[in-house]
């Protein structure tokens, strides 16, 4: 009955029994030509046979599993089963000398080997898109702290002319850049763990199904000693793109920087100040005293403003 019937298929006692199936149950299965209806014949043990992709299996007729899921002549794999008392090395020759040109045979533990090398892969890889953020992060980094530490420059001079000496002034800004990238580096490290719980079971599952294995409960595991690593990396990449910018301006002169932003300083007083209210028209009329002054001048009084003295009493002509 089970070769005459092309719907016939049979489970594993390991597959069937989690879902309820029994012998005479109907399964649906997707199949290239669409949706068909298959009736469960019999549950074998899970051993042999029953063992292979962890009993994930349906066992079919070669003629009906070829109509229904390929095309007549097309076999992609066949399974063979090695009896106990039998060599698996001497099986595995006897089937390559007898098999035409193109075939191959391959033991179970070769795709084991295939799955490592391919999350061997996968692990390179993720190295190198890990490498490459954190150089894109570094010129980020780099680019930001230079405009910051240009913005602050006029607190640079000020730190400066108090005294505090070029090194110091870089110390300092060293230390409030390694506080920004202990920051980043926690909300990196946060994110990161969790956007890996998520990933983790979709590529276990995509990465089984690929290489034909039992899909694996995936379990995710997080060493201190990767997290030291990147929040070193991270840290360390911070205080590198912030030493060159945070030198030039502790270098930078007090003078220079303090004459060359008094006029800036000025411009900003004048407008938060008084005139602030000011119409436009007004306001741009103001402009900001000439930094260098000449002796002041005396203005000789005009004659029609000079007041004669009065007249003497006995009516004589004044003295000059």
């Amino acid at each position: 009955m089970f070769l005459s019937q092309p719907d016939s298929i049979l489970l594993p006692r390991s597959f069937a029994a989690p879902r309820g199936l029994d012998v005479g149950a109907i399964l649906e299965l997707e199949t290239p030509t669409g949706r068909r209806w298959f009736t469960v014949r019999g549950l074998i043990e899970p051993e042999g046979m029953g063992r292979v992709h962890g009993g994930n299996l349906v066992v079919m007729d070669i003629f009906a599993a070829e109509k229904a899921f390929t095309r007549p002549g097309l076999i992609n794999r066949v399974d063979v089963v090695v009896a106990r008392d039998r060599d698996v090395a001497t099986v595995r020759k006897a089937l390559a000398s007898a098999l035409p040109e193109g075939l191959r045979v391959t033991a179970p533990a070769q795709r084991k080997v295939d799955l490592h090398r391919i999350m061997r892969s996968v692990q390179v890889m993720l190295q190198g898109v890990s490498l490459l953020v954190l150089l894109a992060a570094f010129l980020i980094v780099f680019n930001r702290l230079s405009a910051v530490f240009e913005a602050r420059i006029w607190q640079v001079g000020v730190m400066r002319a108090m005294g505090l000496r070029p090194r110091d002034v870089w110390l300092e800004l060293l230390a409030e850049s390694s506080l920004i990238g202990a920051a980043g580096v926690a909300v990196g490290l946060a994110s990161g763990v969790g956007l890996a719980r998520l990933m983790l079971p979709v590529l276990a599952t995509t990465t089984a199904l690929a290489s034909k294995l039992t899909v694996p409960s995936a379990r995710f595991t997080v060493g201190w000693g990767s997290l030291a690593t990147a929040a070193i990396l991270g840290v360390g990449a911070t205080l590198l793109a912030a030493a060159l910018p945070a030198w030039r301006a502790a270098r930078t002169s007090t003078a220079a920087v303090l004459g060359g932003d008094s006029a800036r300083a000025l411009d900003a007083r004048r407008s938060v100040g008084p005139g602030r209210d000011l119409p436009p028209s007004l306001r741009r009329g103001l402009r900001r005293p000439s930094a260098r002054r000449g002796p002041p001048q005396r203005v000789a009084p005009r004659a029609d403003c000079v007041r004669e003295p009065d007249a003497p009493a006995g009516g004589g002509r004044p003295r000059p």
